[in-house]
Formats: structure tokens, sequence, C-alpha cells
């Protein structure tokens, strides 16, 4: 992560910043998706 200022924030809010590609993001936005989704299933959570 390039700016100093904006990371510190998210490590103030117990965020983990990672500099990465678009592709990355996008592959790590698909594993959560699927493995959350999964768990949301899995315990029957339903919209409201």
């Amino acid at each position: 992560m390039q700016h100093v200022a904006v990371r510190e924030k998210l490590i103030a809010v117990a965020l983990d910043p990672v500099g990465s590609s678009s592709e990355e993001l996008a592959r790590r936005t698909r594993e959560g998706y699927e493995r959350y989704g999964k768990l949301v299933r899995a315990i029957g959570i339903k919209p409201q």
C-alpha cells in the first residue's frame, strides 16, 4: 500500500491493508463470496 496515512487509518480500525492488483482483488472477492456463501447457507441465515 502506497499511501501511509490510508494504511494507518485502516490498521486503526483492525483492517489488514494489502497492496495488490485488480486481478488479486477480484480473486480475493470471489473466494470470500464462495467461502462465506457456504457458511451462510450452512447455518441458514436468511435476508430480512
